[in-house]
């Protein structure tokens, strides 16, 4: 709109000129007001900003360049915004021939730790002209003294890299901490490659105080560590992006104290000093994601010179996702009728319990004092779902800051897009019994039924729990638009989509593990062949707009009808026709398309009609008009992150 609004100025202006030129409405035609050896000339900077020790010349040298060439000319450049007692500026003298000099700006009257800025400008007629752009240029200074702490032990436990690297303290503000290049010595690997050319001079940190705002977080503690963001100079050779370090404060989700509380000093020395500071970052490619180890202790950690770290005390680790890192073993405890309330279904489970395999206090005595001891059901609803909680005393429970509140069951409620049901433990109305031999005779567990954010609650009697399941019906590759496309701006195909029917509904569909893992459940009318893409999340949460999802078009907006998802069944070929939404509004209509390429070998409930009608007459593409101001980054996953073996991405 800008450009139009702009363009509609100028054609008045351009009116106002052309009737300006007649003599008889009394104007005089405007005039050229340059005198005869008119220089034309500028800056070759436009802005400039250094920061400097301050031992460091307080001076320094910027050009000037002139169009005119002849004659031997003087420039007198003025200090037009600023402190003409910290600055002063010399001329700019041009030899005849000369179109480029070089001039002098000083200020050795600038204090050490305040940041100056001045504006520097040329009026004088002889070398600009009032149809002249203005002739200006801007330079901000800063004398800091950095003082060298020697030589620190920096360990990235992602790349991996344990380098030697100096660190600094700024004697000013001795809050602020840099270090020199600390990926300067990595060689690279079959993934990265490394430029230095794209790697920042310095990674600076800033220990933040309790009672400071920064961001709109407010902390409360001493030992929080935030950090701009910093390029590695790694080039990620499939990706063709430069990874960078990024603090989780740049991201909404985590813009509290506890979203950045693992950027923080983990090491005092006995003089009080800084011993050590752990960041815990993204490393994220600003043109695709990255990998989101921002929750994470020991991602990366920076020892001062002089610090020995003690002996850390060892912390016992319960993963029940990664029973092979843990430090329990689960033994087998009783088999038990295990009944589910809601469903009013029974089956045969065994009751499992955490027990440590390493002999010492912390995985013995201390974490039981801390958690209690782990049980689970296993299998509790559909295999390789378990129900895990903990007994503590005589109370049964679920820690939250080491396992998630609401656990997986396997089970799906009823419904078009099959909403996954999560178990939530409450401790009040939950039991376990035991014999006098100390035996477990039995246990009861209060359970409410929820979606994964706990809230919508299926906990109701006259919900029907059931294991939705799909039958595989075909193989066929989806063309991105949205969050992907070629230079030319088509389409980019991804190959190797699952697409499914659900098994008890003869029009519900999906294609499986879809944009990051998610499924594309979707409406398919076999008679007619129109298509409706159900309202769903896609797994991506904007930095600024929250969590995206995809609706059909045509139901979102009225603007968007005209446009509708069908089945090509000529082609076999599906044109959906999404918007892509957030609470804020919609990233706009595209059209994406998933082509069959191989039907499935198995036996179908329901005979399939690939070949039904012609081609949907009257479609069109839709155009794409997402917001390009604000550009989609996501976190990597699903088919794009099987391309990639690097490390553990986002989930």
């Amino acid at each position: 709109m800008k450009k139009y609004i702009n363009g509609f100025f100028l054609l008045l202006a351009g009116v106002a000129l052309f009737t300006a030129c007649k003599d008889e409405d009394g104007f005089t035609k405007a005039e050229w007001n340059a005198t005869e050896d008119y220089a034309n000339i500028s800056f070759v900077e436009s802005s400039t900003t250094i920061e400097i020790d301050p031992t460091d010349p307080t001076s320094y040298t910027l050009h000037m360049s002139r169009r005119n060439t002849k004659g031997a000319v003087t420039v007198p450049i003025q200090i037009t915004q600023g402190d003409d007692k910290v600055f002063s500026v010399t001329d700019a003298v041009f030899a005849d021939g000369d179109s480029i000099v070089a001039f002098q700006l000083n200020y050795p009257n600038a204090e050490i730790g305040t940041t100056y800025k001045v504006q520097l400008g040329v009026t004088d007629p002889k070398f600009v002209s009032y149809y002249s752009d203005a002739v200006f240029t801007e330079f901000t200074v800063t004398r800091v003294k950095w003082n060298s702490l020697g030589m620190c032990t920096y360990v990235d436990n992602w790349f991996p890299l344990e380098a030697q690297v100096e660190i600094f303290q700024n004697e000013s503000q001795p809050n602020l901490y840099r270090i020199a290049k600390p990926y300067a010595s990595y060689p690279g690997d079959e993934y990265l490659t490394m430029k230095p050319e794209e790697m920042d001079d310095f990674l600076t940190l800033t220990v933040r105080k309790a009672g400071e705002t920064f961001q709109t977080i407010s902390f409360t503690r001493n030992d929080i560590v935030t950090f701009p963001d910093y390029s590695t100079g790694a080039f990620h050779n499939s990706y063709s992006d430069i990874i960078c370090l990024v603090h989780p404060y740049r991201f909404t989700s985590y813009r509290s104290q506890d979203g950045v509380s693992y950027n923080r000093i983990t090491g005092y020395k006995e003089d009080g000093s800084i011993g050590q500071i752990q960041l815990a970052p993204y490393y994220y490619m600003f043109s695709l994601g990255g990998w989101n180890y921002s929750q994470r202790d020991g991602v990366i950690t920076i020892t001062f010179p002089g610090y020995v770290a003690e002996e850390p005390a060892y912390e016992a680790v319960f993963d029940p996702d990664y029973d092979d890192e843990d430090d329990f073993d689960w033994n087998d405890v009783k088999t038990f009728d295990f009944t589910n309330t809601l469903t009013g279904a029974s089956r045969n489970v065994m009751l499992q319990k955490a027990v440590c395999n390493t002999n010492t206090d912390d995985c013995d005595k201390v974490f039981e004092e801390t958690y209690g001891t782990p049980y689970r059901i296993k299998d509790a609803y559909v295999e390789g779902y378990d129900l895990i909680f903990f007994l503590k005393g005589k109370k049964i429970y679920v820690p939250e800051d080491i396992w998630y509140t609401y656990q997986p069951t396997g089970v799906t409620e009823e419904g078009l897009t099959a909403t996954d049901i999560y178990a939530y433990i409450d401790s009040e109305g939950s039991s376990m019994e035991f014999t006098e031999d100390g035996d477990v005779n039995g246990v009861t567990l209060n359970v409410t039924f929820t979606d994964k954010k706990g809230q919508t609650s299926f906990g109701s009697g006259a919900q029907t729990l059931a294991n939705v399941t799909w039958t595989e019906i075909a193989t066929g590759t989806y063309y991105y638009v949205m969050f992907s496309e070629n230079e030319d701006g088509s389409p980019e195909p991804d190959p190797g989509y699952k697409l499914y029917k659900r098994d008890d509904k003869n029009d519900v569909f999906k294609i499986g593990d879809w944009l990051m893992g998610t499924d594309f459940v979707f409406t398919w009318n076999q008679t007619t062949n129109d298509c409706v893409v159900l309202e769903q999340e896609i797994g991506y949460e904007h930095p600024n707009y929250g969590m995206m999802s995809i609706i059909e078009g045509a139901l979102y907006h009225s603007n968007y009808a005209e446009n509708t998802s069908y089945y090509d069944p000529e082609n076999k070929v599906f044109h959906f026709f999404p918007a892509y939404i957030v609470a804020a509004g919609s990233f706009g209509q595209v059209e994406e398309f998933f082509e069959i390429t191989e039907e499935a070998a198995v036996k179908r409930q329901v005979p399939f009609q690939f070949n039904a009608r012609s081609l949907k007459a009257g479609m069109r593409r839709a155009p794409r008009t997402w917001l390009q101001a604000q550009k989609l980054t996501f976190p990597l996953g699903s088919k794009f992150s099987k391309k990639l073996d690097k490390a553990t991405l986002v989930d």
